[in-house]
């Protein structure tokens, strides 16, 4: 982990092209955000993020495979290429969030709210969405195959061109 790299030079070495991904720490990627700066080249996966304040962020080409993001809060966020496979996201707050491309697939998004939030050309194969409110939503060219979505609020959302064979409505 890099936690112990002032955090210029972690803004220096996601500016690299080509460089190896950073590693940040739960704080260091909290005050990232709050700087406005955009997370690219990151390697997030497996990180213990519970609760983490990340709204507003810029997020491109991350990995957060397998980590822990229950209750954070991700609202009003752009997360473009993102890798958020088998993450738990239980509980949290994506309220108005743009995923495009990203990868959820096993994801644990139940109870989360996910309020107007946007899904284009994402894949949330087998993600669990118990519960969630998806109120208003608007998921374009995307993939739930086998997504449980049992007791989740749909109301006003779209599902344009999106493949929900196997779903669990």
């Amino acid at each position: 982990m890099d936690s112990e790299k002032p955090i210029e030079l972690i803004i220096a070495q996601m500016k690299q092209p080509n460089a190896p991904p950073v590693r940040p720490s739960r704080d260091q990627l909290e005050q990232l955000i709050r700087m406005g700066e955009v997370i690219t080249g990151v390697d997030c996966s497996g990180l213990a993020l519970a609760g983490a304040a990340l709204a507003g962020g810029v997020i491109e080409d991350v990995s957060f495979a397998g980590s822990d993001l229950s209750g954070a809060d991700l609202s009003q966020s752009i997360l473009h290429r993102v890798n958020l496979s088998g993450a738990l996201l239980k509980k949290g707050a994506l309220r108005e969030t743009v995923l495009q491309k990203a990868l959820l697939t096993g994801a644990d998004l139940s109870q989360a709210d996910l309020r107007e939030v946007t899904f284009s050309e994402s894949d949330l194969t087998r993600a669990m969405l118990q519960d969630a409110d998806l109120s208003d939503a608007k998921v374009l060219q995307s993939r739930l195959g086998g997504a449980d979505l049992n007791g989740a609020g749909c109301r006003k959302a779209a599902f344009i061109e999106t493949d929900l064979s196997a779903a669990d409505l």
